[in-house]
């Protein structure tokens, strides 16, 4: 395993991890620091505190690389690994390589009879007393479980026990194998159980790194294929809007032949694209373009601009609509409006306003032509839907049409900053949006998914077999007291381990929806106190301290930690305070020193708030980690979206130029003549079926409708499909229906002479692929692939 391998999830649980062991460390070295601390006044002495310090220093400078790591994170709002990150997994390792190396010390040194530096009554001061050593075994738990994997962790801390059990030994062998296997093996409990939580975590997190993964490149494929669909939207819109408007008016023999080179040269300028703007389009900008489409029929045409100095530019897709449905709409007058309504001896007129005000563009085009009826279906009506009103709601504007016949017409673009609006209605939003949602659960997806596995982490296997192991162990630990006498009656004993495995056993049986209901948590609160309260309390008083005798609070605190997982945080608190309630019962009762409630109760305090801390932290970094993140993708994505889509735009454009581009130059430097206005006629045909029928780009029928047009065919292919979407049930299905109504298409545009011939696409899930209609017959191709 290695920091590069790792997603943001688990990247930054881990470094959470190696922060809280450097804390850990230093708390274990201030409680064992009286006895580890030499007077340092030789150098032997010296050699003593090199014996212990890694396991200071080395967590230490862990935490600070992590902290740097965690800080640039926050900083940079990048969640990708750093070069903190790899020192502190190096450090982490390294520590670990010397706690193991110290054990082995501690266990063979001191009966070897080898000459050392280390004198052996200090490695044998390491394993009495507070017992540091044996107090290192859980921060080796939390080092294990940030830089190693499962069966590694498993197979370091059952290799450190029985090196903790010969340690004992040598330097208490007065207590017996069974007096000094207690300490190793209920440390190696609580280890495995800190270590086997803290693993459960990481899986949580390596499964929301790869779900956020699997939905991001679902994202990016979607991205893409948007930006496919919104690029092929645009070419088709420039080569509609310039491109075939040009070779329309190259044929149509009413159009000035100075206007047909003018808008020849414009198709041209479209089909070349411009480099990337900064992203915005000035005023001057949008009156320029639209002031190009009007000059060259001044005084007929004229164009107004009111727009305030202070007024911000617009964003560069905005301005692009608002220029390519301007254009469409004087496309329109050009072509359709005819002389003017009231004085038929004269062009019809068009005025044009560009306005700017209220935070809002308007672009006003009006004309006193012939109008038209908007309820009516022509094909005029048809270029506006899709060539101007589509545009523009592409971007969030609108586009309205006012028309009648002999009144003209009237079209308007608008467009707005939706930010003007959300800051003008932010605050009542807001308001209303806290008031709708209060008593709610308003948690982030990746925060429900994370507090969801917590929750079932009580179920797992694992820990159903760590409850059973902590059962075990707690019961040969009562069993080695009872025989040696630490209680004055056992019975009250044997009853409190039965109520703690009982509360246990219900902690991780399986509930609905992953959580135990009230009962079962106020139950398990209830018998930490009652189980303390039993066991305690029938120690025998003496001058030393409890030791393992009191094994009921180390036993409560996995209760605790159960509560914790459930997300029975209430219980959980209050299961902690019936446990320091309890150790102050039993110190007035036996009437100890009222200062053992404090250190008695210390460790366990603080491992509750450890856990208090990763369990409900934790769930709040999923979700800063998932806005960060989103926040991130949704920048990536948009960029990654643009960059396909002017690829996809310019391949579109290319192809375009390089088939019309030869024409389109005759049209605007060469006179008219009848076989360049065919040749004009022909080429906007086959662009404009591109459009309609891209289902037939590329193939036979290309060729086989230019033919047929040649001899004087009304030629019309359609896809109802919009170019999307499987033809029949398969791979193979698909390219064999496809094969077939290409070849029955092409035959029949090759057999027809005269007329008028129809091709069309089928939308997916019918019965019939493609109809064929001719002067002659009808042709049906159904999507099993026989044909009537």
């Amino acid at each position: 395993m290695s920091p590069r391998h790792l997603g943001p999830y688990a990247l930054q649980l881990r470094r959470v991890l190696v922060l809280t062991a450097a804390f850990v460390a230093v708390f274990i070295t201030i409680i064992s620091g009286p006895q580890l601390i030499p007077p340092c006044d030789s150098p032997p002495e010296m050699a003593q505190w090199a014996v212990y310090s890694p396991n200071l220093g080395l967590p230490l400078a862990a935490g600070l690389f992590a902290l740097v790591a965690a800080a640039t994170a926050v900083a940079t709002r990048a969640r990708a690994r750093t070069w903190a990150d790899t020192g502190w997994f190096a450090l982490v390792r390294l520590y670990l390589v010397c706690y193991l190396l110290l054990v082995v010390a501690c266990a063979a040194l001191p009966s070897a009879s080898l000459s050392s530096p280390i004198p052996s009554e200090y490695l044998r001061a390491l394993v009495s007393a507070t017992n540091p050593v044996l107090a290192l075994y859980p921060l080796a738990a939390l080092c294990c479980a940030a830089v190693l994997e499962e069966r590694h962790t498993v197979a370091y801390l059952c290799a450190i026990a029985p090196l903790q059990i010969l340690a004992l030994m040598e330097a208490d062998p007065g207590n017996g194998l069974p007096q000094n296997a207690i300490g190793p093996l209920y440390f190696l409990l609580f280890s495995m159980l800190n270590a086997g939580t803290l693993h459960w975590a990481m899986r949580i997190a390596h499964d929301l790194d790869r779900t956020r993964l699997n939905t991001r490149e679902a994202q990016r494929a979607l991205a893409n294929e948007r930006a496919r669909g919104r690029a092929r939207a645009r070419s088709n819109g420039l080569i509609h809007d310039y491109v075939l408007s040009a070779l329309v008016l190259a044929f149509n023999r009413s159009v000035e032949e100075g206007e047909v080179r003018a808008a020849a040269d414009s198709a041209l300028s479209a089909l070349t694209p411009g480099p990337s703007s900064s992203g915005t389009v000035e005023a001057e900008q949008l009156l320029g373009a639209l002031a190009a489409q009007v000059r060259p029929r001044e005084p007929d045409w004229t164009i107004t601009c009111r727009w305030p100095q202070e007024a911000p530019a617009l964003p560069a897709e905005a301005g692009a609509a608002l220029i390519d449905a301007g254009h469409e709409a004087l496309n329109n007058v050009r072509l359709h409006a005819g002389s003017d309504a009231s004085d038929p001896g004269r062009p019809a007129q068009c005025r044009v306003a560009l306005v700017f005000e209220g935070g809002a563009v308007r672009v006003t085009i009006t004309d006193t032509g012939r109008g038209f009826d908007p309820d009516r279906p022509t094909g005029l009506r048809h270029g506006i839907r899709d060539s101007i009103v589509a545009r523009m709601e592409a971007v969030g504007g609108r586009a309205s049409l006012a028309s009648c016949p002999g009144g003209g017409t009237r079209v308007v673009l608008e467009w707005s900053d939706p930010r003007d609006k959300q800051a003008k209605r932010g605050p009542v939003l807001a308001a209303l949006a806290r008031r709708a949602g209060r008593g709610r659960n308003r948690k982030e997806p990746s925060r429900t998914a994370w507090d969801s596995q917590v929750r079932a982490a009580a179920e797992s296997r694992g820990a159903r077999m760590l409850a059973v192991a902590s059962v075990a162990v707690h019961a040969y630990i009562t069993a080695v007291e009872i025989r040696r006498g630490a209680y004055y009656h056992p019975a009250p004993v044997v009853l409190s381990l039965a109520l703690l495995a009982a509360a246990g056993a219900a902690l991780v049986a399986q509930w609905p929806d992953r959580r135990p209901p009230e009962w079962v948590g106020w139950g398990s609160t209830a018998v930490v106190g009652l189980s303390n309260l039993l066991a305690l309390t029938q120690i025998r008083v003496g001058p030393h301290w409890p030791g393992w005798s009191a094994w009921s609070a180390g036993a409560s605190m996995f209760l605790v930690l159960l509560l914790l997982l459930r997300q029975r945080t209430a219980e959980a608190v209050a299961g902690c305070a019936a446990l320091i309630a309890a150790t102050a019962i039993w110190v007035a009762v036996q009437g100890r020193e009222p200062a053992l409630v404090f250190t008695f109760s210390l460790g366990h305090v603080v491992a509750f708030v450890f856990w208090l801390l990763l369990t409900s932290q934790s769930g709040a970094a999923t979700t800063a980690i998932e806005e960060a993140l989103e926040a991130e993708g949704e920048a990536r994505l948009a960029r990654e979206e643009q960059l396909t889509l002017n690829a996809v735009m310019a391949a579109g454009l290319a192809d375009v130029s390089e088939r019309a581009r030869g024409t389109l130059e005759a049209i605007r430097d060469r006179e008219m003549t009848p076989g360049l206005a065919m040749e004009a006629r022909l080429l906007e045909a086959e662009l404009r079926d591109e459009i309609r029928a891209p289902f037939f780009t590329g193939t036979a029928v290309v060729e086989a409708a230019r033919r047929s047009r040649a001899r004087g065919v009304e030629v019309l292919l359609l896809d109802d499909r919009g170019g999307e979407g499987p033809l029949g049930t398969g791979e193979g299905a698909d390219d064999r229906l496809r094969a077939l109504i290409v070849e029955r298409a092409a035959c029949a545009l090759d057999e027809a002479r005269a007329g008028r011939v129809v091709v069309r696409v089928g939308p997916t899930g019918r019965r019939w692929a493609a109809t064929i209609l001719s002067d002659e017959r009808l042709c049906v191709v159904k999507a099993d692939g026989s044909v009537e």
